[in-house]
């Protein structure tokens, strides 16, 4: 898979769990700030990329996730960027984890971006 289409479906992601993270939220009030991290789907995209093209390509997917999530949510408080760097390791796959310092490579490239 190319960038390109990584950096769509990080997009198409984002929009779909902002629409569920604000349909909860009209039901569960506590669901409004709560944030996990960007989710199993976007972590495989992001390992994808790191293992194609290195840990810039994963930080730039879940950077393209993170703009999406913030401009579709529209009643929960989207994450800040520190909370994603924070919780990446959460979404990142085990057989991505499990290489040494894959986790802390996307981090310190995620570091780098501005989203």
């Amino acid at each position: 898979m190319s960038q390109d289409h990584r950096l769509n479906r990080a997009r198409e992601i984002a929009k779909f769990a902002a629409r569920n993270a604000d349909e909860t939220a009209k039901y569960n009030p506590a669901a409004v700030t709560f944030y996990a991290h960007a989710g199993d789907d976007t972590g495989r995209l992001a390992a994808e990329a790191f293992r194609a093209e290195g840990a810039d390509a994963a930080a730039e997917v879940v950077a393209e996730y993170h703009r999406a999530y913030q401009a579709a949510a529209k009643t929960v408080t989207p994450p800040t960027w520190d909370k994603e760097i924070q919780t990446i390791g959460s979404a990142l796959p085990p057989s991505i984890t499990d290489e040494d310092g894959a986790t802390e490579q996307i981090e310190e490239a995620m570091r780098r971006i501005t989203p």
